[in-house]
């Protein structure tokens, strides 16, 4: 169908003194995008429509809660044949030196590394409480000024959301995810464990066996987990110190925080902290 692309530039993209081009659009037959591969990186996701996708050599259909992670390399386009074809989609892209940040500020809540030429892993398919999400996080950005705080915004909102635990299509029972994702919207700062077993509506024990059949962990450390998760965006995000990170993230007493996010995350809050502000320095 192609037999050669042009490459689209991020400057083409950017005003001055802007980190990052994102952008939300409506795409049908009319709009006439060329083939191309680019000079920077981009993640875009479709909030509602169908369309088709041709990427390096390949259609695919796309639709409503796609997402898609494209390198430079990648070549695509998309195709708009039925009449009623189009798409509303968010796009975000960002230059080299802006994914070798990401890479640095990002690696302890990255566990697939999406953008690199050998992943597989180019389009997931959002669930529908991801992608409203997504559509939140977004709709608040397209409003902002194009800096890396907003970047940072934005990236910490994609990539936690794309975190396996998070995927209530593809990861443990309906009633379980949806309980992970009511935890983690509640004020923190007064949620416990109970908390968390009322959202489940289920016995304790109930939900004991399960967590422990698909994460080898107690109750217990499964919410730990989700409050030292919170406690790491706010880290990464926030000016806040960490006895307030650790108070807003449930944790009433600094020495067991301290201690269960070593445990998590192989350091302590404060060097944690530190090292993010030295990759975010000389990024």
């Amino acid at each position: 169908m192609y037999k050669s692309s042009m490459e689209f530039k991020l400057s083409n993209f950017l005003d001055d003194n802007q980190h990052f081009h994102f952008s939300r659009n409506y795409l049908d037959k009319t709009s006439n995008i060329d083939y191309h591969t680019h000079d920077y990186y981009e993640v875009f996701w479709i909030s509602e429509g169908n369309a088709g996708h041709f990427i390096n050599g390949e259609r695919v259909k796309i639709s409503t809660g796609d997402l898609f992670f494209i390198h430079p390399k990648d070549a695509h386009t998309f195709l708009f044949n039925a009449v009623n074809d189009g798409i509303v989609i968010y796009n975000l892209a960002f230059p080299e030196s802006v994914f070798n940040y990401i890479k640095h500020r990002y690696q302890d809540i990255i566990t697939v590394n999406y953008w690199t030429v050998e992943s597989n892993i180019r389009k997931l398919s959002l669930s529908q409480t991801t992608l409203f999400s997504l559509n939140t996080i977004g709709q608040k950005a397209l409003k902002q000024e194009r800096s890396i705080f907003w970047l940072d915004f934005l990236l910490i909102g994609l990539l936690q959301s794309l975190e396996p635990r998070y995927d209530t299509n593809n990861f443990g029972p309906a009633w379980l995810n949806l309980a992970t994702e009511r935890f983690l919207n509640s004020n923190l700062e007064h949620a416990s464990v109970h908390t968390f077993v009322e959202y489940c509506n289920r016995t304790q024990s109930y939900i004991n066996i399960i967590i422990k059949q698909l994460h080898n962990k107690t109750l217990t450390q499964y919410v730990n987990g989700l409050k030292i998760d919170w406690a790491v965006s706010q880290l990464l995000s926030t000016n806040d110190e960490i006895k307030e990170v650790a108070a807003k993230s449930g944790f009433n007493n600094l020495n067991y925080f301290y201690r269960t996010f070593k445990e998590l995350k192989g350091m302590t809050p404060r060097e944690f902290k530190d090292r993010n502000m030295k990759a975010y320095k000389n990024s």
